[in-house]
Parts: C-alpha cells; structure tokens; sequence
C-alpha cells in the first residue's frame, strides 16, 4: 500500500501556525520597540532630574555660602541695634551733668580767693536722675574755707539748690588742705527753646 501525504490539510496547519508566528514576532518587535522607548524616556526623565538635582544642590552651596558670608553683617547689625538701644535708653535716663556740674560748681564755688590762684576745687561730684548729689571741695586756705562755709549758709543758694546740707569736714595734713563734703538736690534746669 502506497501513502499519501494531504498536502492541502497540512498546508492549513502551516499556514495557521505561520500566522500564529508572525503575530507573535509583530507582538515581540512592538514590545521591544515599547520597552526601548520607555527606557529611553526613563533614561531623559532620569537625566533631566540630575541635572535638576544638581541645579538644585549648587542653590543650596550658594544660598549657603551666601548665609555665610551674611553672618558678620547680621552680629555687626545685632551689635548696632544693641549699641542703639543702649543709647536710647541712656538719653532716657540721662541727668543733662555737663550743665548740672557747671550749675553746682558756679553756685558752690564763687570767686572767694584774693589772689589769681583758686582756694578751693570741685574735687568729685556725683550726681543722679533725681538730682540728688553729691560733691567733695578741696580748699587749701583757712580764709577759704570760711568764705565757703558762709557762702553755703547764704539764702542766694535757695534760687539753686532744692536742699543743701553739709555732710563731712576733714583737715588733710601734708600739705594742709580742707575736704568738705555736701549734699542735696539741685532744681532743675529752665532750658528755653
């Protein structure tokens, strides 16, 4: 006996198969194709946020070198306002002295010597925001010291001072010379403007 082959019926089996195959290969290419697309995407994507991050990375150096480099300027400026605030804050409290001291040393200290050389010194003066003070004189004459001791307790001394006591006497030896020490409180300053 003597075999046949069916050519037809094989022939639809290849050909079925082969379209089964060549879909599989357009299947395989189009995912390959997809696939280096997409990883050539990642790829750019992937550059594109280094270079943001390295943009972003120098920001940061230069922000903060700028931080840096600011912090001199920032302690002199907290150093000014400090200085600033301390000024304010001295007028606020401030007694007018120069113009005080100049008050007590004419009122206290008038021309009582005989001679060109001056008896008696304003030798320390402290005063404070009430106006209260105090005032050390040294006088190096006897007569001096008894010229000041009756211009003390003179009633032309009322215009000046609000109260005016003496608190101490010492006699210095070597060379001889007076410490009188007063106190009291000065009136104020009329200051026309």
């Amino acid at each position: 006996m003597a075999r046949r082959i069916n050519l037809l019926l094989k022939r639809k089996d290849y050909i079925k198969k082969e379209m089964i195959f060549s879909r599989l290969r357009i299947l395989t290419s189009f995912i390959g194709v997809s696939t280096l697309f997409l990883l050539m995407g990642l790829y750019f994507f992937n550059s594109k946020s280094e270079g943001e991050y390295e943009r972003l990375l120098f920001s940061k150096e230069f922000i903060l070198k700028q931080i840096i480099n600011k912090q001199q300027e920032e302690k002199k400026m907290i150093s000014f306002m400090d200085k600033s605030d301390f000024y304010n804050k001295t007028l606020a409290t401030d007694v007018n002295f120069g113009n005080y001291y100049n008050k007590i040393q004419r009122a206290l200290l008038p021309e009582i010597s005989d001679n060109s050389s001056p008896s008696a010194l304003l030798v320390n003066l402290n005063l404070d925001n009430k106006r209260d003070f105090k005032v050390t004189i040294k006088v190096f004459s006897e007569s001096g010291l008894m010229n000041l001791l009756k211009h003390i307790e003179d009633s032309s001394l009322n215009e000046t001072f609000g109260a005016l006591a003496l608190e101490s006497f010492t006699i210095k030896l070597n060379p001889i010379y007076y410490d009188v020490n007063i106190s009291g409180k000065v009136k104020p300053i009329n200051s026309k403007l």
